[in-house]
């Protein structure tokens, strides 16, 4: 059993353009390989058919899971108050995770980008 994370702080600088290189991961196959002391320990594709019948599922999911919602009330703020319930399950994507993650890098590098621009300007 094992955990890993990437954490922006933590890519270095050549790693993250390559990160950054991933436009689109149908087209470009993309997958990521997880290794564990030198040996590749396993692989996740991201994408293609089983990426697609799972979302598929997941958003067929959450409407069905949408009828069992019910209004129970109202909070001090006057917001209804929800109960949830969730009797199908969901698939974790991790096309769309990484799709999350990459997007949250661009947005960090544009505006290390803006940044060192207005410095430059002063």
């Amino acid at each position: 059993m094992g955990e890993f994370g990437l954490k922006s702080y933590e890519i270095r600088p050549e790693d993250r353009a390559f990160i950054l290189l991933l436009q689109d991961i149908d087209r470009q196959e993309a997958s990521l390989c997880v290794y564990s002391q030198g040996f590749l320990a396993t692989e996740f594709k991201l994408g293609g058919r089983r990426e697609a019948a799972k979302e598929r599922w997941n958003r067929f999911a959450g409407i069905a899971n949408g009828w069992f919602d019910r209004r129970i009330g109202t909070n001090e703020q006057g917001m209804p108050v929800i109960r949830t319930r969730r009797l199908l399950p969901c698939f974790v994507l991790l096309r769309f995770h990484l799709r999350e993650f990459i997007g949250r890098l661009r947005v960090i590098d544009n505006g290390m980008k803006d940044n060192s621009h207005q410095e430059d300007a002063q």
